[in-house]
């Protein structure tokens, strides 16, 4: 039967369809390769298909169906798996890895791939979840799927722990870590007003394709300022270090 497959772990309705692909094979005895015989397509195309990495081709799932003997009432169901599959795949976004997430919109990308990879609950059974009213705003979630705020770290832990149903503390550590850089790189309005004031000759602003700015501070900006400076940006909790560090943010200006 070959080497042991993989654990599934991306979108749950791909997921769905990479199980039933995965029992219709072992019910049949076969391994990739021989699923592969008589056929057009190599063992790698049939092993992907049950990968729960990407969904098949539709003419992919008829002939790994009728190869491992699947009836006409388990193909009509196998191909009801794959159209819910076909869906999901689509509205599924590319997030950046957990441990390399630095910015707001990627962490925001990250909750949206999790809240779709756990099969998409209601924004109410979240909070339910998360202990009733109040425990999860539905207000403050939706905006930071949609990508409009940055989620507090409460909010954000809260999510998690509802996604995996209480479980996976390791997981909300993860992403409680992934929240901690993020911020340790964001501005606060009071930060920004005052890195403008004291720094508005060496600042640098960029436009990005996304409508966002792009501020640069080179690692020179607080050297040679004294003692006038040091005050400020060492209490500072967001975790910049003008003296030392170069340091860059993003931010999307929004409408008065």
């Amino acid at each position: 039967m070959g080497r042991p497959e993989r654990p599934l772990g991306g979108v749950m309705q791909v997921n769905a369809l990479a199980q039933r692909l995965r029992s219709l094979r072992e019910r049949a005895g076969l391994s990739y390769r021989q699923l592969a015989e008589t056929t057009r397509y190599n063992a790698s195309t049939f092993s992907r298909a049950a990968s729960g990495s990407t969904v098949p081709s539709e003419e992919v799932l008829a002939v790994y169906g009728e190869r491992c003997g699947a009836s006409e009432t388990e193909q009509r169901a196998l191909h009801g798996l794959w159209q819910a599959a076909r869906r999901a795949g689509r509205t599924a976004p590319r997030a950046v890895r957990l441990e390399l997430i630095q910015q707001p919109d990627e962490l925001c990308a990250a909750m949206l791939a999790l809240h779709l990879r756990v099969g998409r609950p209601s924004l109410r059974a979240l909070e339910r979840r998360a202990g009733g009213y109040g425990q999860l705003p539905r207000s403050s979630l939706n905006a930071v799927l949609r990508g409009q705020a940055m989620p507090s770290r409460a909010l954000l832990e809260q999510f998690v722990r509802a996604c995996f149903r209480g479980r996976g503390n390791d997981e909300v550590e993860r992403w409680l870590r992934a929240w901690d850089r993020v911020r340790a790189t964001r501005l606060t309005r009071p930060e920004a007003a005052d890195l403008l004031l004291r720094f508005q000759d060496r600042l640098k602003v960029e436009l990005q394709p996304d409508g966002s700015l792009r501020l640069s501070l080179p690692a020179t900006a607080g050297g040679g300022s004294g003692g006038s400076s040091s005050g400020s940006s060492s209490g500072s909790s967001s975790g910049w270090n003008l003296r030392i560090d170069p340091v860059t943010t993003v931010f999307r200006p929004q409408p008065r």
